[in-house]
């Protein structure tokens, strides 16, 4: 079984500790897991994109909205309820399926994922870990994007068609 490498934390798997430091300062971890910008397909979930706009459009909100949103947050996003928050049940077992399909990672059950968001349809599936330093920082694992807001549906987000034939864009099939 392979474990989350934690570079923050000496263990062997990942404790998720909320930080009572508001300042914490964030660190997005692009590495640790390189196939987190990767499209897929796991049964009727997909975060494929229709074509090349969508995905510039998708990236831009990723770097320019999100990513800053997050760093300004700071130990903010354990609270943040509606956008930021632990995913359980029935979208956790889809996430930990998609996780494996992308990672080949058995994620244990006591690690918690969470997404995150700034409000717009571009949800990230991640694990946060919190040191034990003084600043508190948090690194964010990217693991997955779910573009389409997929993994909890929403009427607001999800009245396009996701079938195979509106979405077969794969940026990795492209750039890499």
């Amino acid at each position: 079984m392979k474990n989350i490498v934690n570079s923050t934390q000496p263990s062997s798997f990942v404790k998720n500790t909320i930080p009572s430091n508001t300042n914490s300062n964030v660190l997005i971890d692009f590495t640790a897991y390189p196939n987190w910008t990767h499209s897929i397909r796991v049964n009727s979930y997909t975060n494929e994109l229709k074509n090349e706009k969508e995905c510039s459009k998708q990236f831009y909100k990723l770097v320019n909205k999100l990513f800053p949103f997050l760093q300004e947050e700071g130990a903010n996003l354990y609270k943040r309820g509606q956008h930021c928050h632990i995913i359980k049940d029935k979208e956790r077992e889809l996430a930990v399926k998609i996780i494996k399909k992308l990672h080949g990672l058995d994620l244990l059950s006591d690690v918690d994922l969470w997404q995150l968001a700034y409000g717009e349809g571009t949800r990230l599936v991640c694990v946060l870990v919190s040191g034990n330093d003084k600043d508190g920082t948090i690194v964010v694992y990217p693991l997955f994007i779910d573009h389409h807001h997929l993994i909890y549906p929403s009427k607001n987000h999800n009245q396009k068609d996701f079938s195979q034939k509106a979405c077969r864009f794969c940026p990795q099939k492209q750039y890499t």
